[in-house]
């Protein structure tokens, strides 16, 4: 058993700059003490990993992204900057064959701090809830939501009588700030909330349709599982040139099935999801659903406010692919 061990010292990875030099440490393919080095390329990466797991909640993702060589192995090592102080945890590599191809990525350290103080002082990790799904706006949505640039954290979903709905926040709404901090897009907001604690107060600043607001939300529990989506019967009918098709059942329009290569997939368009509204015109059959397509605006941009099983009510902007086109 080893001893007489100096701890590594924890560095401040919200610092961290594309250019910045950093080591990373490891047993890459069963290597062992090897440092690699690099810059890092990139900051508050998201990989689209969550996408995989369904059952996560509210993933998050906020890599440092780097150059040094990093190979299986690695993971669960330091990634140091040049003083020795250690600012990620090595996790992942971008590589069409299992083995480094020039991009590996980090989990920051300040989360990786925030988590294992929270195992060692409550036995679990307490994530604050903004009480929200958000997504990073898209082109689509900057048009739709009057956004002066692609930028912020869409919010997407809001659980009932949660923190944000007794705030004033609405579907729609587009968070670019958190207090004093700049929220460039949805992981960040994640990554903001990731350094508060449950029952800290926070200040949203929003964009709703153009306008600026602002809202002051105490922070709530986020809870560890969300119930699974389940599709509606493959009964198809209704417009079939737009990646999607829907169906008319008791319960409303509801999306029977997406084409898994359109612009609605893409923009998370899913089976089971019941439609609400298209361009902000309620819908409640599919007479009322071709009456809302036929009146929609040139250039084509479709503006979906849905219901998810799993996540609640959301809305989901996206133009469809042209090979989708109604005739």
């Amino acid at each position: 058993r080893a001893a007489n061990l100096t701890p590594a010292r924890l560095g401040d990875s919200d610092s961290l700059q594309v250019g910045d030099w950093v080591l990373a440490l490891g047993c890459p393919l069963g290597l062992s003490a090897t440092v690699t080095a690099g810059i890092v390329s990139g900051t508050g990466l998201s990989l689209g990993l969550a996408e995989e797991a369904t059952d996560a909640v509210a993933p998050l993702e906020h890599f440092i992204q780097t150059d040094a060589a990093i190979n299986p192995g690695n993971s669960g090592g330091p990634m140091v900057d040049l003083a020795g102080r250690v600012v990620g945890v090595n996790s992942a590599i971008a590589s069409p064959t299992g083995y480094y191809s020039g991009y590996g990525f980090a989990v920051p350290v300040n989360i990786a701090r925030r988590v294992a103080d929270d195992l060692i002082r409550f036995g679990v990790v307490r994530r604050p809830a903004l009480g929200v799904r958000i997504a990073d706006a898209t082109p689509g949505d900057a048009q739709v939501f009057g956004l002066p640039t692609i930028v912020g954290a869409v919010v997407a979903g809001i659980v009932a009588g949660g923190p944000a709905e007794r705030a004033g926040v609405r579907l729609g709404d587009v968070i670019i700030g958190l207090d004093t901090a700049a929220i460039p897009s949805a992981g960040d907001l994640q990554a903001a909330l990731a350094r508060r604690r449950p029952g800290d107060r926070v200040t949203i600043r929003a964009i709703r349709y153009g306008d600026s607001l602002s809202a002051t939300i105490q922070l709530a529990t986020l809870p560890s599982r969300t119930p699974t989506a389940q599709a509606p019967p493959a009964v198809h009918t209704g417009p079939d040139r737009l990646g999607f098709v829907v169906a008319q059942l008791s319960s409303g329009v509801v999306v029977a099935g997406v084409d898994r290569f359109s612009t609605a997939a893409r923009a998370g368009l899913r089976p089971g999801q019941r439609v609400i509204a298209v361009n902000r015109r309620a819908v409640r059959t599919l007479a009322d659903f071709r009456a809302a397509l036929t009146e929609r605006p040139k250039p084509v941009i479709l503006s979906l406010h849905v219901e998810d099983p799993a996540v609640g009510e959301t809305i989901i902007n996206f133009k469809p692919d042209p090979l989708h086109r109604e005739r």
